[in-house]
């Protein structure tokens, strides 16, 4: 909940979505603590980097489209897409699976400039 918390006060720039089953997740956790309209509106300016379609399914029940899509559903996708866009200085949410710590994004993330804001 501090991650939703802190979102909303201070957005990224950035928030990059491996799973619409995680994004499902930060929107029912908003909704519990009353922060839904604050959450979706701060998630309407940040850009938004989907993996694969379900998030991009999740989305669109809210009114919002990805900001970028990665050429290839894959962690490796996502990166190779992301070598094309200009990340110095960026501060970047990432949305993680519980048991994933994604190294390979993580490190490509701060190898490109690109600060890593604690992850959701």
């Amino acid at each position: 909940m501090d991650w939703l918390r802190r979102f909303v006060a201070t957005p990224p720039d950035d928030l990059i979505l491996l799973t619409g089953e995680g994004l499902t997740r930060l929107l029912t956790l908003a909704a519990r603590e009353g922060l839904d309209e604050d959450f979706r509106r701060r998630l309407a300016e940040v850009r938004t980097v989907v993996r694969g379609p379900k998030p991009t399914a999740k989305l669109r029940p809210i009114g919002l489209l990805p900001g970028i899509t990665a050429g290839t559903p894959t962690t490796e996708g996502a990166i190779e897409t992301l070598r094309h866009e200009a990340m110095r200085g960026r501060r970047v949410g990432v949305q993680l699976y519980p048991d994933n710590p994604n190294a390979p994004l993580i490190d490509f993330l701060r190898e490109a400039g690109a600060e890593p804001a604690r992850r959701c």
